[in-house]
């Protein structure tokens, strides 16, 4: 779906203990599907501070499409999973799409990765991760790794994310809730592209926003299947 960074202002990482470098993170030959959808989602910018959803093709992520997701943003603060590889139905042990983002993380850090979606979007900026995931009795050791990259929707807005995990770790017994070990985020542009607040006139409820149809999901969405999958690959 979805090269290094040369623009707009320098990178703005949070002021917190647990903030990871950058470099290393995409260049961790562990966590492949990382570099691959980096890749593309640079690629798809043609100068522009983000990609719109739609020039997002899963024929370009092949390698990495099950491991990647598609979040929406429909409230300050809220994402939910417009689509999602098969990866996360396999970790969660359910069908995952449909679902709020933050029902992926254990409890305690969803919160803040509530608050984190909403800076991608609201910055816009690109968010690292460093994963860990609840340990049990069949539940092993999980080290991985999230990226999340703002996309834009048909009016401009940054209202979607393209996202992706790379995990090296036996999943064992699910779900496995994803614990936050770190994470940084990188400003893109110093002027948010969220859609402005909407004003009730009177006693009037604010009209609902108009929602194109997706064309991946129309793609992914195949009976008894609903979540990334690549329908064919021209070769």
């Amino acid at each position: 779906m979805f090269e290094m960074d040369h623009h707009g202002p320098a990178a703005q990482a949070e002021q917190k203990d647990n903030v990871i470098e950058m470099s290393p993170f995409l260049s961790d030959r562990r966590f492949p599907e990382i570099a691959e959808i980096d890749a593309y989602w640079q690629g798809k910018r043609a100068g522009r501070v983000m990609p719109a959803r739609a020039d997002i093709d899963p024929r370009g992520i092949e390698g990495a499409l099950a491991h990647s997701f598609i979040l929406e943003r429909i409230a300050p603060g809220m994402t939910r999973l417009r689509l999602a590889g098969q990866i996360f139905n396999d970790l969660q042990g359910m069908e995952v799409r449909g679902m709020p983002f933050g029902s992926l993380f254990a409890p305690h850090y969803r919160k803040e990765i509530d608050d984190l979606a909403e800076a991608v979007c609201a910055k816009p900026g690109i968010a690292q991760m460093t994963l860990s995931a609840e340990r049990g009795r069949g539940k092993p050791l999980f080290e991985g790794r999230m990226t999340l990259w703002p996309l834009s929707d048909d009016r401009g807005h940054s209202t979607r994310i393209l996202g992706t995990v790379s995990y090296k770790s036996v999943i064992g017994e699910t779900p496995r809730h994803f614990q936050m070990a770190g994470h940084r985020l990188r400003v893109l542009s110093g002027q948010s592209m969220l859609p402005a607040p909407q004003q009730a006139v009177g006693f009037a409820e604010a009209s609902e926003a108009f929602v194109a149809r997706d064309p991946v999901q129309d793609m992914a969405h195949t009976k008894g299947a609903p979540h990334l999958r690549l329908v064919k690959t021209d070769r």
